[in-house]
């Protein structure tokens, strides 16, 4: 069936990740890659397990979101974390082509919580990064 912006479209606990949230991460995927390599490397079959280089990129993403989400669910941002995430998601919102943000469907909210949640990723990894450090 067709998907609807706010279809779910993975779950990782309780937390859901909707369409319009995978397709903006695939959006900033997908650019990243196609300014480097072009726009035919999706097409581009990789010798090992039969699949295009695309059916990688999307599994990757998310792959990507997993991780992410499940990080989130044990650390909080502090207000300037919070506050330092939303001002880089409206800077690369108003950096991304009118007809792109119409067209992928990308609106500065799930942006923010995109940031925000990477934002709690990076911060769950210091955590862990020092504690291991420290019971060494």
């Amino acid at each position: 069936s067709n998907l609807k912006e706010d279809s779910s479209v993975i779950a990782v606990g309780k937390t859901t990740v909707s369409y319009k949230e995978y397709k903006t991460y695939y959006y900033f995927m997908k650019n990243q890659y196609e300014s480097i390599l072009g726009t035919d490397i999706w097409k581009y079959n990789k010798a090992v397990k039969d699949k295009s280089v695309g059916q990688e990129a999307i599994e990757s993403v998310l792959r990507q979101i997993i991780q992410v989400k499940a990080a989130i669910e044990k650390v909080q941002l502090e207000t300037d974390e919070k506050e330092e995430a939303d001002y880089r998601a409206k800077t690369v919102f108003d950096s991304i082509p009118a007809k792109d943000k119409q067209t992928q469907g990308i609106e500065l909210k799930v942006l923010s919580k995109i940031f925000e949640e990477n934002k709690l990723a990076q911060k769950m990894y210091n955590v862990q990064m020092g504690n291991r450090l420290l019971f060494r």
